[in-house]
């Protein structure tokens, strides 16, 4: 695959990971309000030990999901864009 295309879809895929961690807390909001909307109807079976891990599970998942969606992201780049990537992060914590 060309540098250029590489550094296309490592963007890309990083910019995927970026929008899953931002949704992941509002997701796992929604699946609160949901089951508090549910919580009397909950099915046979399903505890409200489950019913409450739900909403944690949803954010550690959709967390982790996104950390591998942004090292897949990196892991495209080619290392000299892995390199300029690097020193500017390193600038940028200098700088703040």
């Amino acid at each position: 695959m060309p540098s250029a295309n590489r550094v296309v879809w490592g963007h890309a895929l990083t910019q995927i990971g970026v929008v899953v961690r931002r949704g992941s807390f509002p997701v796992a909001l929604l699946a609160v309000v949901l089951i508090l909307a549910t919580a009397m109807q909950a099915p046979a079976g399903f505890g409200p030990v489950w019913i409450l891990a739900l909403p944690v599970l949803t954010f550690v998942l959709g967390r982790a999901f996104a950390i591998g969606l942004g090292a897949a992201g990196w892991m495209t780049f080619p290392p000299e864009h892995r390199a300029v990537l690097a020193e500017l992060g390193a600038r940028a914590r200098v700088n703040a």
